[in-house]
């Protein structure tokens, strides 16, 4: 930026900081000359954001108390007989061997997208929380794609921008989809 060079460029070279959307927004701002008004706009994107996953993970509190607690109580029973070791093979082990798999899975998930892609359509398939899974999508599709379009982003690139920040990658591609539809 000191060179000269545009601060949507300086930031496009950090991906890992930096997404498609924030680079977008500031496109949108530099083009327009209103570069404070589209970072007020991206704080409250991301306060939006932010919100939800607070209240995603709020509401799925319960349900992993419950999954630890269906690995710990047990063989509780163990402990009372003086048994810990037995208690610890039969319940923190395989509650720690389930942990790491879920990490190493989501590391997995992370690193190749076609299987990102694959577990991304078994879940908004999946009977019962499925509808929720492409919801919670849509809601960040439209809440981007509101965001990009009112700051005069075009909108193919809006559409792309949305889509890849949905956070659902089947929904992410049949969305782009649509883009040469729309």
């Amino acid at each position: 930026v000191r060179r000269g060079g545009s601060l949507s460029d300086a930031m496009g070279e950090f991906p890992w900081i930096f997404t498609d959307f924030h680079c977008a927004m500031v496109v949108a701002g530099e083009t327009t000359g209103r570069v404070d008004l589209m970072f007020f706009r991206l704080a409250e994107a991301l306060e939006q954001e932010q919100a939800m996953r607070r209240s995603i993970r709020r509401e799925t509190l319960y349900p992993k108390i419950v999954i630890v607690c269906a690995f710990l109580l047990p063989p509780l029973y163990l402990l009372f007989l003086g048994h810990a070791r037995a208690y610890v093979t039969t319940a923190i082990v395989p509650l720690a061997i389930a942990a790491i798999a879920f990490q190493l899975f989501f590391i997995l998930l992370k690193i190749v997208s076609q299987a990102r892609q694959a577990y991304h359509t078994f879940l908004a398939h999946l009977p019962g929380i499925g509808g929720t899974v492409r919801m919670i999508a849509l809601a960040r599709f439209c809440r981007s794609l509101a965001t990009l379009y009112a700051a005069g982003v075009a909108l193919p690139k809006s559409l792309r921008s949305s889509a890849e920040t949905c956070g659902n990658a089947f929904i992410g591609i049949r969305i782009v989809r649509a883009i040469p539809s729309v």
